[in-house]
């Protein structure tokens, strides 16, 4: 698979996401930091969107193996999802961290990413949580 140039590569990895080519993003991610690409909010949010419906524990783990190298704080918060006994108290400071530290554009998107995430592994409680959350904030 060749890479246009001019092509960005976060529109790139959420297609290649969205038609479930992860070996495919992988490549195009790696090449794109081999490039000098420098990964911002918007990428790491198509990384974060990918996750949402990532269907084999191996491409989440691909995936995620990508957004590590973005914003491994990410990652951490949706391992701290996961996590049945964590108190909403650690969620919502953890959650309000990360949403101070992202592009104000890419807020929303993050936010709409991680209650996909949570709705997708049964986590409805969490869901609600960060969309109360994400409108307070």
């Amino acid at each position: 698979m060749k890479v246009s140039e001019n092509c960005k590569p976060d529109s790139l990895i959420q297609y290649l996401g969205r038609a479930k080519r992860i070996d495919d993003l992988v490549m195009v991610f790696e090449t794109s930091l081999k490039k000098g690409i420098r990964p911002d909010d918007r990428l790491c949010g198509c990384l974060l969107s990918v996750v949402s419906y990532c269907e084999s524990r191996d491409d989440l783990d691909k995936v995620t193996g990508c957004l590590q190298e973005t914003n491994p704080r990410l990652v951490s918060f949706v391992k701290l999802l996961e996590e049945k006994e964590t108190a909403f108290k650690k969620v919502k400071d953890e959650f309000k961290e990360i949403l101070n530290e992202t592009e104000v554009e890419a807020r929303r998107p993050f936010c709409n990413c991680l209650i996909d995430i949570c709705r997708k592994r049964n986590l409805d409680e969490r869901a609600h949580e960060l969309l109360c959350l994400g409108t307070m904030y």
